[in-house]
């Protein structure tokens, strides 16, 4: 994963930051282990609306298919009820087997938010030039008797 997109904004005006951990699987919950993490201000934040907001993952994580990873998303400073952030959520649960989970201190533990959501997200890949030619050779071939990659282009972009 190189990049991730949010839907989220600003209520106040929040002097900390806003940090967004790749986590593993623990039994249903995250695991507390980060994989990957970004942060940005929270002072950068739109207030009006809730635009897609770009994490960027570097160094890259690498994700495995069938795997279940968590979002965590959370503030660096303490808790406030006149300058916090806002997360965009689909309550029609468009996300087959999401669940969006908020962490109770009270407990301690992770609980489904109530009514249950799927956070708003998009995940975006990275991969070497040099692989996408070899690709596009392998799905896309009608006319070319070969393609061969002698050296890696050392250049990722998103592949799509």
């Amino acid at each position: 994963m190189r990049d991730l997109d949010l839907r989220l904004r600003r209520e106040g005006s929040p002097a900390d930051n806003l940090s967004v951990q790749l986590q593993a699987d623990a039994g249903g919950s995250p695991s507390g282990s980060a994989l990957g993490s970004s942060s940005l201000a929270g002072s950068s934040l739109a207030q009006e609306s809730y635009p897609w907001v770009r994490f960027n993952f570097d160094p890259l994580v690498s994700l495995s298919a069938g795997v279940t990873y968590w979002l965590v998303v959370q503030r660096s400073g303490s808790v406030s009820s006149s300058a916090y952030y806002l997360l965009g959520v689909d309550e029609a649960l468009s996300l087959e087997g999401g669940g969006l989970r908020v962490h109770n201190q009270t407990l301690p533990g992770w609980v489904l938010r109530s009514p249950n959501a799927d956070l708003l997200f998009r995940v975006l890949s990275a991969k070497q030039t040099s692989d996408q030619v070899v690709d596009i050779y392998n799905s896309a071939n009608q006319l070319l008797r070969g393609v061969e990659s002698q050296a890696s282009s050392g250049i990722e972009t998103p592949p799509y």
